[in-house]
């Protein structure tokens, strides 16, 4: 789809129309494009779209996000200045991998390097929640919260802090007899990667996703926020 749309100057115009109608309907202040699995995608006329849509958006006075992957290879593109770009520093593990932490610090410290080449004021998004690794090969995303109620259910002696990731892995039984591997980030995980990108000269950070937290670790990001501002 996404080589579709930026395949020619005319498509790219379209779906810019398109995206600017939408955003006057609904009186938005600015668009997010997260454009993902980028494999295949030529990175001239990528780099083409953005900037074009970067400037028409900028006419109608609306702002412009762009959301990248880590497995983007952005630092050979010559991105355009203007657009406040975020990079994803998780999914290191997840739907496509054996049990492991959504990110850790070695993770985050190769993709802080890469994004030396970006624009200024640059967003590094940490995600929450985490996995679930199931006996029978099923993977599933879950919340802070379902992953604190499921580590009730664990023995004491599987539940782990994991040092280079500081998220929480346990594994529990269900009542079928089957075994799930949990590896979730919790107040502590989440404050660890945020000094680690911060200590990296990022302190645009942003949290996917809210919702389904902790009252700890609510408070721990708006003491966080508190101190940004």
């Amino acid at each position: 789809m996404v080589k579709r749309l930026v395949s020619s100057p005319q498509s790219q115009l379209r779906f810019i129309e398109q995206v600017i109608s939408i955003a006057k309907q609904y009186h938005l202040s600015g668009i997010e494009i997260d454009f993902e699995n980028l494999t295949d995608i030529d990175a001239a006329l990528l780099t083409q779209f953005y900037t074009l849509l970067y400037t028409q958006l900028s006419q109608e006075q609306l702002q412009l996000r762009i959301v990248i992957e880590p497995k983007m290879k952005f630092e050979s593109i010559s991105l355009p200045v203007g657009p406040q770009y975020v990079v994803m520093a998780y999914n290191l593990h997840g739907f496509h991998s054996a049990p492991g932490p959504k990110a850790n610090i070695p993770f985050i410290g190769k993709l802080t390097a890469r994004m030396e080449g970006l624009p200024q004021n640059s967003t590094v998004a940490i995600a929450t929640g985490g996995f679930m690794w199931s006996e029978n090969g099923a993977i599933a995303a879950i919340s802070e919260q379902q992953a604190v109620e499921l580590q009730k259910k664990a023995s004491d002696n599987t539940i782990v802090r994991d040092e280079p990731s500081q998220a929480i892995s346990f594994i529990y039984e269900d009542l079928k007899g089957e075994k799930h591997t949990i590896w979730y980030a919790d107040h502590i995980t989440l404050k660890h990667w945020i000094k680690a990108i911060q200590q990296r000269g990022f302190s645009n950070i942003a949290i996917w996703r809210l919702g389904q937290l902790t009252d700890e670790t609510l408070a721990m990001l708006n003491q966080i926020n508190e101190t940004l501002k």
